[in-house]
């Protein structure tokens, strides 16, 4: 368990307190605001923190972003794989106001519509103690499209294009919907590509401060070979990252 093993330097419980979140923000990214020599900072202080009923821990990212070339810092690289409790790197020592959410283009049922909820869950308590708005952020490929493309109509393509759109649209107001309306303060961001490269192009346009995304901690060889979506994103992006655990069930999340 990471909290055995690094140091708690605060922790704060607020469902309605922003001033109480805002000032452990700061103090943290005061507390590990590197020197000449970035190796001064204390890499391993953490705050616990509950936003609502949701334990997380808040830590200072140590990875610097700088594209697709550069590698996840070793120090985050094992929180998130190690924490049994979403983890929120932060880049800033403010309060995010721009927050995305990023969300499975495939999920009416099943553990990625389990996880869906649980991220847009998470991201509107997010936006309710930082007064917030919510990005939702799905992505979608057709894939097969140009083999089909020489093997069926092209309005069977188009049809196939927009159901494969449509169903990544659904996935998404699904979860992000609360009692089947969108909230005012909920924007939805459905675009066609690859995430590791679209993702980080929706968080400049939108100014996107935070990114909420779902972690499934891949460890030993596949997590060599395959690779962690969050640990792929977190050079790209200049934004903090609030990485979920994925493969945890919620019953060990909660006894943590």
């Amino acid at each position: 368990m990471v909290r055995s093993t690094d140091t708690l330097i605060g922790k704060a419980c607020s469902q309605d307190s922003g001033e109480c979140l805002s000032a452990l923000v700061q103090g943290l990214a005061s507390a590990l605001k590197p020197a000449k020599n970035r190796r001064q900072a204390d890499s391993t202080a953490i705050a616990e923190l509950s936003i609502g009923s949701q334990v997380l821990f808040l830590r200072q990212a140590a990875t610097v972003p700088g594209g697709s070339a550069r590698r996840i810092a070793r120090a985050d690289r094992n929180l998130l794989r190690k924490s049994t409790l979403p983890v929120w790197l932060t880049r800033s020592d403010k309060l995010p106001r721009n927050i995305g959410v990023t969300l499975h283009p495939n999920a009416l049922s099943g553990d990625h519509a389990r996880l869906n909820q649980q991220l847009a869950g998470l991201a509107r308590r997010m936006r309710d103690v930082a007064g917030a708005t919510v990005h939702g952020i799905t992505t979608w490929r057709a894939y097969g499209e140009t083999l089909l493309g020489h093997r069926i109509a092209p309005e069977e393509l188009t049809r196939y294009r927009d159901e494969t759109r449509e169903r990544a649209a659904h996935s998404a107001r699904t979860a992000l919907s609360d009692e089947d309306e969108m909230d005012a303060n909920v924007q939805l961001h459905v675009v066609e590509g690859d995430l590791l490269c679209r993702i980080p192009e929706i968080i400049s346009e939108r100014s996107i401060d935070l990114l909420i995304v779902g972690n499934f901690a891949r460890r030993g060889l596949p997590g060599l070979v395959v690779g962690n979506t969050v640990e792929r994103l977190l050079p790209r992006v200049d934004c903090s990252v609030l990485a979920v655990p994925a493969n945890v069930s919620p019953d060990e999340r909660a006894a943590a």
